[in-house]
């Protein structure tokens, strides 16, 4: 449970330095939407995936 946190949070964060750099090289509105509503579905499925641990 514990091993399984720390491997999601360092691949969540390395996941947001990606999102973060794409955002920042093409600065397009319609990406960033993209993106968000990426991370909030990939959230929304890691909580609930903790949440049946």
């Amino acid at each position: 449970m514990i091993m399984y946190k720390i491997y999601f949070y360092t691949h969540f964060r390395l996941f947001f330095y990606i999102c973060f750099y794409v955002h920042v090289e093409f600065s397009k509105p319609i990406l960033l939407h993209v993106v968000l509503k990426l991370i909030k579905q990939l959230v929304f499925l890691s909580t609930y995936h903790l949440f049946l641990l």
